[in-house]
């Protein structure tokens, strides 16, 4: 998955001053998922992507901290759901035919004048390789260009291939580096970029 390395719980206006090695986290190609075989029911009904509510914290905290070495606390994620109005938050909810309601992916993003800087996207390990992962970026870059991003960028770890190749699927390029970037193992980020937003081809990701 893909994590910002950058403190979640921060105004907009103090981005320009944070020390180097303070930015994104991303989609992780690690995620000692908890809900495995017999958890995880063999196939969802369906997958409803909607906005992050207040409710889905306590769901959305426990994939984060599958998902990451570096987790967020709650607090960063009722931060950018009830304070930070530069945010673009979205889950993926797996619905069951029984009734029973799953938060299987998760993504927050923020605009920043003109640019889209996706800070964190995780997903299930169950549920990978079924698109879900595009899906959330798609849907987040959508929204934030109707709201006049024009650009977006993202770091990732050097290591975290599954990512990288997500990434430039939907057009992103390698724009350079960051060395040390990650605290828990000094790993390198690689910072990608997709210069132009274009919405009809966005749309096409869209299902």
């Amino acid at each position: 998955m893909t994590r910002s390395a950058w403190p979640p719980f921060i105004y907009t206006s103090q981005i320009q001053s944070l020390p180097d090695g303070k930015g994104l986290r991303g989609i992780s190609s690690r995620m000692d998922s908890q809900l495995s075989g017999a958890d995880i029911p063999p196939r969802p009904f369906k997958i409803n992507y909607r906005p992050m509510t207040v409710e889905d914290i306590p769901q959305v905290h426990q994939l984060d901290q599958r998902s990451f070495s570096l987790p967020w606390p709650e607090r960063s994620f009722l931060y950018e759901i009830t304070q930070n109005t530069n945010a673009i938050t979205l889950v993926a909810e797996a619905v069951y035919e029984n009734g029973q309601r799953l938060i299987v992916g998760m993504i927050v993003v923020w605009l920043i004048v003109d640019e889209i800087h996706i800070g964190t996207v995780a997903v299930e390990a169950g549920f990978r390789r079924m698109g879900v992962g595009r899906q959330l970026v798609a849907r987040t870059l959508l929204a934030g260009a109707a709201r006049g991003g024009s650009m977006a960028f993202l770091e990732v770890r050097r290591s975290n291939l599954g990512a990288q190749a997500l990434y430039q699927q939907m057009g992103f390029e390698m724009a350079g580096e960051r060395r040390r970037y990650y605290h828990d193992n000094q790993e390198d980020a690689l910072l990608m970029t997709l210069n132009r937003l274009n919405q009809a081809i966005l749309s096409r990701w869209v299902v």
